[in-house]
């Protein structure tokens, strides 16, 4: 039998030790446990919130002088707690409204006193959730 050097020895053993753990690791691993999914999203009722907010709105707004019988859109996002997270998107009669300075002006204001929104829980969102509606008023 020929002679073998005793750290080439442990070598040999070393590195067949690490083949047969590398090749039997996966299959004495334990299986993971499956990650649940998540809960389904609540479904809105868009026209419902719509309605909602709007009437939230016009309680605390109303169209300036000159802005009668025009259609103004607002645009506007906020969370679930009722808090806004940008500046409203304001449309007249379908075009940027932002040369309109009194009507955006007024609706923001309006929306300062307006918020936080109030009673959307009842329409299944949550706090930390962020939504965009666009409200159409009819200022006849």
């Amino acid at each position: 039998m020929p002679f073998i050097k005793p750290g080439l020895m442990i070598k040999r053993l070393l590195i067949m030790m690490f083949s047969v753990a590398l090749l039997a690791g996966p299959a004495l691993a334990q299986p993971k446990a499956p990650i649940p999914p998540a809960p389904p999203a609540p479904v809105i009722d868009q026209q419902a919130l719509g309605r909602h907010l709007r009437q939230s709105l016009m309680r605390c707004w109303s169209a300036p002088p000159g802005f009668d019988g025009r259609a103004v859109e607002i645009a506007i996002t906020f969370m679930g707690d009722g808090s806004l997270t940008q500046e409203p998107e304001v449309k007249l009669d379908g075009k940027s409204a932002k040369k309109n300075e009194v009507l955006v002006q007024s609706i923001t204001s309006a929306l300062q006193r307006c918020t936080p929104f109030e009673g959307l829980r009842d329409f299944g969102l949550m706090a930390h959730q962020r939504f965009a509606i666009n409200i159409i008023f009819d200022t006849n």
